[in-house]
């Protein structure tokens, strides 16, 4: 059973009286005005194609998944600390819409609910947000720019030993959890040698000092992969004496399988790369077993390689009017066009002007954003291409490259406030789930503050 309406709130508030609780207060009435994004939450939290489960423990409603969300960006906290948080709080139990009586959900509830909430549903959520009213009083929509970033992974700094490691290590955790759990089940715990091997390559300060120690950890990684191949054979075989025995057979089974094939494209790439000398391209590498859909993004050659996702955004004034999670590292230059198209489809119309970063000039995408409907359109650096030609004249020009400029503020503050810096949540949809719901909080508390400055004003000119 969930909760689908909130509860009723106290007639009785505790208030404190800082900025944060007036954004949050802020924050409640325009969640309240939006009915449908816990609706649309609430479809992903219960599948209603299987029915909506009326018997059991009371769940997680939409309403408080949805400020969950918003408070675990707009604080850039871990949900573990989140749930801390909340528990001391009493203005964040009020936003939450729970009383004194009321337990804080843990870490671990959290966690499961928010990853019910597909990236579908928050760029759902996000463009709604974008087309509501209350920020079209802010935000036209008419003056665009557009620019990309790296959101990083969760993943050490990734190497040929470091991710041969992290396989032997990975694949011996599981044997050991299957050895425990049916004694039938042996193995030889082969990770000693290998961390020593890994050490003495980290160490090594010459080419021919690394080749030999990388070729016996080699043997030692294909030694544990057999070993985890009998493992599995093994637990195919095993009696297990009740369902959930036979539950945690099949999973560990299931992830010595997916590891075992992780750590085989780790194997190949050091082969080809250490003992025959080859250049494996960056599409054919594993950065990390853990993440295996980590990219590797090089903007220049004189910047270290940046280990993540790279993000592609459109911005208005003050909010985030759209973004798209990349596969791979697309060239900036095949990226214009269709991010005015986005806008286009979502808007009904083209924006009047719209600046992009030098990397996404090019005369046929000049040409092509104009037949979209745009009025101006700047690149920061011409490549080939006037002033005149892009925004009809230079003053016109100069006062879009200094607007696109701005985008570089905007991301940093999405980085430093609203956790874009790093990505802690696993796999491409949990971390296309986490870009969308951050920018929809980035553009949440941004309209709480404008409204509440416009609130301010003419009292302050009365005053």
């Amino acid at each position: 059973m969930r909760r689908t309406i909130p509860k009723q709130r106290r007639l009785f508030t505790p208030l404190v009286e800082d900025a944060l609780s007036e954004e949050l207060v802020e924050i409640d009435e325009l969640i309240r005005l939006h009915p449908e994004w816990e609706e649309w939450i609430l479809e992903d939290l219960t599948n209603r194609r299987r029915g909506r489960a009326r018997r059991g423990r009371e769940g997680m409603g939409p309403d408080l998944v949805l400020r969950l969300q918003f408070l675990k960006h707009r604080l850039d906290v871990s949900l573990r600390k989140l749930s801390k948080i909340v528990n001391d709080s009493v203005g964040f139990r009020e936003f939450l819409g729970l009383g004194v009586e009321d337990r804080a959900p843990k870490r671990s509830t959290m966690q499961d609910n928010l990853a019910k909430v597909r990236p579908e549903t928050w760029g759902k959520i996000l463009h709604s947000h974008v087309q509501s009213q209350e920020l079209r009083e802010f935000e036209s929509g008419d003056k665009q720019r557009v620019d990309a970033t790296v959101v990083k992974a969760n993943i050490h700094p990734p190497s040929d030993s470091s991710l041969l490691w992290d396989g032997v290590r990975t694949l011996t955790r599981l044997m050991s959890q299957a050895r425990q759990l049916f004694p039938e089940v042996e193995f030889e715990d082969r990770s000693k040698q290998a961390k020593r091997l890994q050490s003495k390559i980290y160490w090594a300060r010459r080419k021919e000092q690394r080749r030999p120690a990388y070729e016996a950890l080699l043997k030692e990684v294909r030694f544990v992969d057999t070993q985890a191949e009998r493992v599995i054979t093994s637990l195919e075989t095993v009696r297990t004496r009740s369902v959930q025995d036979g539950v945690l057979r099949d999973a560990l089974a299931s992830e010595l399988r997916r590891y075992r094939g992780l750590t085989a494209r780790v194997i190949d790439q050091t082969e080809r790369r250490v003992v025959r000398g080859e250049t494996v391209p960056p599409g054919e590498k594993l950065y990390s077993i853990f993440e295996p859909e980590t990219d590797m993004i090089v903007k220049t050659k004189n910047r270290p390689p940046e280990f993540g996702h790279k993000v592609t955004f459109t911005m208005g004034v003050h909010f985030v009017l759209d973004c798209v999670v990349e596969r791979g590292n697309p060239a900036d230059v095949t990226l214009a066009v269709r991010q005015v198209e986005r806008q286009t489809a979502l808007r009904g119309k083209a924006p009047e002007q719209v600046a992009f970063d030098g990397g996404y000039a090019s005369a046929a995408n000049l040409e092509a954003i104009k037949a979209l409907g745009a009025e101006r359109c700047a690149f920061s650096k011409g490549r080939g291409l006037t002033p005149v030609d892009m925004a009809g004249s230079r003053r016109t020009f100069g006062r879009l490259r200094n607007f696109r400029a701005g985008i570089e503020g905007k991301i940093s503050w999405l980085k430093r406030d609203f956790g874009l810096g790093r990505c802690t949540w696993k796999s491409w949809p949990r971390f296309s789930s986490y870009v969308w719901s951050a920018c929809f909080a980035a553009n949440l508390s941004k309209l709480a503050r404008l409204r509440l400055s416009a609130t301010a004003a003419p009292a302050k000119r009365a005053a």
